[in-house]
């Protein structure tokens, strides 16, 4: 039996003609509220709940493979090979993520993450690699900071 089964064929004109009424007062509706929008600014900051599943990350594991990088005063990121570390000092540590070469949510249960399995990279090459747009790994991210072909 479909939806509309149910309705008398006669009811079908009516029921059109309900519909693009509808349409219309959505349309009308979605313009107004552009226009508050725009004219009152957006509106932001309420308050809102939400639940999340995430995979649980050492922070000691991270910590130590960023401690080991910056021992020597100088790192270059692992992806475009900028050393931000001794261009702009001590500051630019913050500059730097560590990146799972392994994910997470390839796995169905908890496991040990070693060190080799940590990258450490700037904060752009680290959200390059994790762009759902650019789908990169390390290899095109370097190839990418070359200037060769990332295909």
């Amino acid at each position: 039996m479909n939806n509309f089964d149910h309705y008398n064929s006669r009811d079908l004109p009516a029921l059109r003609q309900s519909s693009r009424q509808v349409k219309s007062l959505l349309g009308t509706l979605n313009e107004f509220a552009e226009h508050q929008a725009t004219a009152a600014g957006y509106p932001e900051g309420a308050v809102v709940t939400k639940t999340h599943t995430y995979r649980e990350r050492s922070s000691a594991a991270a910590q130590r493979k960023r401690t080991a990088a910056f021992s020597s005063g100088s790192y270059p990121c692992s992806g475009c090979r900028v050393d931000y570390l001794k261009k702009l000092g001590e500051g630019a540590k913050s500059l730097y993520q560590c990146h799972h070469v392994l994910p997470l949510h390839d796995d169905t249960e908890e496991r040990e993450t070693k060190e080799k399995d940590l990258l450490v990279l700037c904060a752009n090459c680290h959200q390059l690699i994790h762009s759902k747009l650019a789908n990169l790994k390390l290899e095109k991210v370097q190839k990418l900071h070359r200037g060769t072909s990332a295909a």
